[in-house]
């Protein structure tokens, strides 16, 4: 296979080039997915409180396990069927 001129290469790099309009479309998308992080770490941040508290009200809990945050006692007693999503 023969490569093309330089020249050629030249002239398709300028018809292919942005026009501005995909860089403005990816600063866009960017914008909405930070806004969409920052909205879901603020969720986690409320569910996690949320969680904290219903753990220290519920009298079956004996307590933290050493190294295990809310998500993973939480976590071990909804598959257990004793919270979580089974007790809605």
């Amino acid at each position: 296979m023969v490569a093309p001129p330089k020249s050629a290469l030249v002239a398709l790099a300028k018809l292919s080039g942005s026009s501005g309009r995909a860089l403005a479309g990816r600063a866009t998308s960017l914008r909405i997915l930070c806004d969409q992080l920052e909205h879901t770490r603020a969720n986690l941040a409320r569910l996690e409180a949320e969680i904290k508290q219903l753990i220290a009200s519920d009298p079956g809990v004996k307590g933290e396990a050493p190294g295990a945050g809310v998500w993973t006692q939480n976590g071990g007693r909804a598959t257990r069927g004793t919270g979580g999503c089974d007790a809605l």
